[in-house]
């Protein structure tokens, strides 16, 4: 009984329930913060362009991308730690290095207009939502394919996108 206790009060104990304000980097609101492997945080901000921080938000570097005043980028990173960035107008971008370098590996003009999101599941398959549809790569960005249409369902459009397991999927519209 007394273990019992002890293991719950040093749970409680260790509970945290409140919110600490990190420093961001200075020129704009931040749109978009994203966790990485190993703790990595990643920020987005419109006018400053995308940042990442090593010890917990309290330092940020910029990182290099090819494009800074979009308005809508997203970004995930797969488990070999490379970042992806899709952008509504300019495609899909990879960094092997942590935001060193970015290559094009993907204009818009192979899947749709406009790239609305992106996720990559704990297989490193990355999934793409370009208007009404989701597409699917198995090799790193290089090809996708369409795995979903939301006209078919009478979806006027997909927000987001989330994989649980191989059988089940989660759309938001």
């Amino acid at each position: 009984l007394i273990v019992l206790l002890v293991l719950f009060f040093s749970v409680t104990l260790n509970a945290q329930d409140f919110w600490q304000q990190l420093k961001g980097p200075e020129g704009g609101n931040v749109g978009s913060l994203y966790q990485g492997s190993n703790d990595i945080l990643y920020l987005y901000s419109q006018y400053c362009g995308y940042h990442r921080s090593i010890d917990d938000g309290k330092n940020w570097i910029r990182l290099k991308t090819p494009f800074v005043n979009y308005h809508r980028t997203y970004l995930a990173t797969n488990s070999k730690d490379e970042i992806f960035i899709a952008s509504s107008t300019a495609g899909l971008y990879r960094s092997i290095d942590h935001g060193q370098h970015f290559d094009l590996i993907m204009n818009n003009e192979n899947i749709s207009r406009y790239i609305n999101g992106i996720y990559i599941d704990n297989k490193n398959r990355i999934y793409l939502i370009a208007d009404f549809k989701i597409y699917e790569s198995l090799d790193n960005g290089f090809n996708f394919k369409q795995i979903f249409d939301s006209r078919a369902y009478n979806i006027q459009s997909v927000y987001s996108f989330h994989i649980i397991d191989d059988s089940t999927r989660y759309i938001a519209s």
